[in-house]
């Protein structure tokens, strides 16, 4: 696996999928444990059903092996996994009628710092504190915004790359945002 990594960095992602596409298992377990984060934490943004976003990656997973060879190129494979994705999440959506409803749950991942034991259990105690008030701001903005918050702040996405993910103009991305960060301000 370091291999892969260090060829990724030397040549980008497109040699990898072509493993993959070839029917490189190794590739494929690297592009899985690589992106299932990026997949689950993005999927969350869409759905917060965590069971049908695992579901839908576990799915896409088994779809895009079975079919590796019929896939069109890529040098970006988060952002079409991420599409792709997007994709089976609106159609189970759409198969479902309704998801259940939104409870505010979203994966943030934190690394801890150690400190003297107090200290810790106070940050602690901020970091749940804060990581709440944010679920809850991010809760009450619209799905799109939600989205969108997703893909640019989590998943380090290009204005391009969101537009084209999400079926928008990016002049209609940077709207998107700015009132996505003005609600935000308001909540938290």
């Amino acid at each position: 696996m370091l291999n892969i990594s260090r060829k990724i960095s030397d040549e980008g992602e497109g040699p990898l999928w072509d493993k993959f596409k070839s029917g490189d298992i190794e590739a494929y377990e690297f592009i899985y444990r690589s992106k299932v984060r990026d997949l689950f934490n993005y999927g969350m943004s869409i759905s917060q059903d965590d069971a049908m976003v695992k579901d839908c990656i576990q799915e896409l997973f088994l779809e895009i092996w079975k079919s590796r060879e019929n896939l069109s190129a890529t040098d970006n494979i988060k952002y079409y996994l991420f599409k792709a994705l997007r994709y089976k999440l609106n159609h189970s959506k759409t198969l479902a009628q309704k998801t259940k409803p939104m409870d505010g749950q979203m994966a943030i991942y934190n690394k801890l710092i150690s400190f003297p034991f107090e200290e810790e259990i106070i940050r602690k105690q901020q970091i749940v504190l804060n990581k709440r008030k944010i679920e809850q701001a991010i809760a009450k903005l619209t799905s799109r915004q939600r989205e969108v918050i997703t893909l640019s702040f989590y998943e380090g996405l290009s204005y391009d790359e969101i537009a084209s993910l999400m079926s928008m103009r990016v002049d209609s991305v940077y709207t998107l945002v700015w009132k996505a960060i003005s609600r935000l301000k308001t909540l938290v």
